[in-house]
């Protein structure tokens, strides 16, 4: 168990509802009514290739959640496609979407070790006898310092914390064999979909545009469903777009020249299907009514 230099508990900020998962893993989509048919890329199916981008989004998930640290109980992941143990080891399987949720001694398995001057956001540093994290970005790599993601222990939960080479020589650096680089120059972009969109949101809805990813989110207090349209990279501004229309109701968009997010676009739609989709430069994607109430 890693116990962190300092306490810096998370407050939840979202709370898991009941959902009826419908849709294909092929599809990559996850309707709560019916699913949606599409033939553009999609976002990364249990046990395939993932980017980096992807991995921190899922990582960044349980974080917004302050997902509750223990070995014995399941938490989903952010589309709901399968469940994943709430330990350290658990976190990471959930993150780079694996079958299974591995182990300390067994994530070294799926990856390939390397240099910790290597390390990039997705990698992870591993202590089979001790604990696991998922490596962010450097602070500065020339004095070994670094952000990093993890399920810390059972007093402080899921952490976002700053880490140095220096206190922690007994982990090893790892790369997991599917993961690869998002197509753009740039630094991959760490805002997730709920903390876009605000407290109590998760997604339910993916579709990935090959160099962005649209997501539709729920609320269940507020009865609100969200639509960001989140860049893989953030570097320099480009035109994107993200766009939400409730049926027989109201409709809303996003439309501009950004570097990280287009959106969020919410829309108060309690019992009513939503048409959602987004654009990121010349591709574009709109779904058809769907998560009908």
């Amino acid at each position: 168990m890693h116990m962190p230099e300092s306490a810096h508990p998370r407050t939840l900020t979202a709370r898991v509802l009941v959902l009826a998962v419908l849709g294909t893993l092929a599809a990559s989509f996850f309707a709560v009514v019916s699913p949606v048919a599409t033939t553009a890329a999609h976002a990364s199916s249990i046990g395939g290739s993932i980017t980096r981008s992807e991995v921190i989004a899922r990582a960044r998930d349980w974080l917004d959640k302050n997902v509750q640290y223990s070995q014995t109980s399941y938490h989903t992941d952010p589309s709901h496609s399968k469940t994943y143990r709430q330990d350290c080891s658990g976190f990471v399987s959930m993150a780079w979407h694996l079958s299974s949720s591995r182990t300390t001694w067994t994530l070294p398995d799926v990856s390939t070790k390397i240099s910790k001057s290597n390390l990039m956001a997705g990698d992870i540093l591993d202590d089979p006898n001790n604990h696991t994290a998922i490596f962010e970005k450097w602070i500065d790599k020339s004095a070994g310092t670094f952000w990093v993601i993890e399920e810390a222990n059972p007093t402080n939960d899921m952490l976002h914390y700053k880490w140095s080479l220096s206190a922690h020589t007994g982990y090893g650096a790892y790369r997991y064999n599917k993961i690869v680089n998002d197509h753009t120059a740039g630094h991959p972009n760490t805002y997730a979909p709920t903390t876009v969109c605000g407290s109590g949101y998760y997604y339910i809805g993916m579709h990935n545009l090959g160099y962005a990813t649209i997501y539709l989110s729920w609320n269940g207090s507020t009865k609100k469903n969200c639509v960001v349209t989140l860049a893989h990279n953030a570097y320099g501004s480009k035109s994107m777009g993200a766009h939400l229309a409730v049926q027989n109701g109201t409709s809303g968009s996003d439309n501009g020249s950004y570097t990280s997010y287009a959106g969020p676009v919410r829309k108060y739609a309690p019992s009513a299907c939503v048409k959602w989709g987004g654009s990121y430069q010349s591709s574009s994607w709109t779904s058809s009514w769907s998560h009908c109430g």
